[in-house]
């Protein structure tokens, strides 16, 4: 009876897993970033990685990263978009703007 139960929970967390894989691949690419450590930035991009990172890329060159992982609230339907330093606010695949990343508390 144990192992039954540790077999049905290991597969209800890789289906589980592998739904929120299926999800996070809306929200791969790239995304306008608005502001930059408080600074308006002009030419800057967020790029949302398959490994859960992201890359800030300002006139095209790497000058940051950061983590990201999507999230559920009780009172919103579907996951959202959060990120290391990011904004917290909902944030949803089709909107491809970032409001700011603000790196200076860390």
């Amino acid at each position: 009876m144990f192992l039954g139960l540790i077999t049905l929970t290991a597969l209800a967390y890789r289906s589980c897993k592998s739904g929120e894989d299926r999800e996070a691949k809306k929200y791969l690419g790239d995304y306008k970033l608005v502001k930059l450590d408080g600074q308006d930035c002009q030419l800057c991009t967020v790029r949302l990685t398959g490994d859960y990172r992201y890359d800030i890329l300002k006139d095209g060159k790497i000058v940051g990263h950061g983590k990201w992982w999507l999230e559920t609230a009780i009172d919103i339907p579907g996951m959202f978009l959060q990120l290391e330093d990011g904004p917290k606010h909902v944030m949803w695949a089709d909107s491809k703007t970032i409001d700011y990343i603000d790196r200076q508390n860390r």
